[in-house]
């Protein structure tokens, strides 16, 4: 069930890397405006929600019934956010959310360490008690409680939304040095 699910993560996340790189290096760390994110920045930010979620799913587990407990997740809310994040729309990060990129990574440093948890939610999803499979195990500020399931289909979905913001800031920058 969950094979699919890090299989599309693993695409979306091999995609973005392969968006970077073919950025010309020059432009990898320019920002459009002073308000953007470079191309960098950009996978710097999807590195660091996948991270943040990976560390907090391997927390839940490791806790055990201990756990955090949260509300039975809205699919209308989940469904929404998933959605959202699945259009060219230009949103907001959520604020004090710790996700916004420094801005210090290089693509290689980027690339090893987000490759990194993608495997590390592969071991994640093996560890994962099955009857937790339904049960909200994470937070999103919008969308809300999060299952096992919907936190790996809202990080594709991301994913997918900051490749149309990097072709937007691609396209930008082309124009820019030409």
């Amino acid at each position: 069930m969950l094979s699919p699910l890090l299989s599309a993560l693993d695409h979306r996340r091999s995609e973005f890397l392969d968006g970077l790189d073919s950025v010309p290096a020059a432009q990898r760390d320019r920002s459009p405006t002073s308000r953007t994110w470079s191309p960098l920045q950009i996978g710097e930010h999807l590195y660091l929600v996948d991270d943040g979620f990976a560390r907090f799913m391997t927390r839940q587990i490791e806790k055990g019934d201990a756990r955090r407990r949260f509300e039975e997740p809205s699919a209308k809310s989940v469904e929404g956010l998933i959605q959202a994040m699945r259009t060219p729309a230009q949103l907001k990060v959520p604020e004090n959310t710790g996700v916004d990129p420094a801005g210090e990574m290089s693509t290689d440093e980027l690339r090893s360490q987000w490759l990194a948890v993608g495997a590390r939610w592969h071991d994640i999803a093996a560890a994962l008690p099955s009857e937790w499979a339904e049960e909200a195990l994470a937070m999103h500020p919008i969308g809300g409680p999060l299952t096992f399931s919907q936190t790996l289909r809202f990080l594709e979905a991301h994913i997918e939304h900051h490749l149309f913001q990097l072709a937007r800031t691609v396209r930008v920058l082309s124009t820019r040095s030409t």
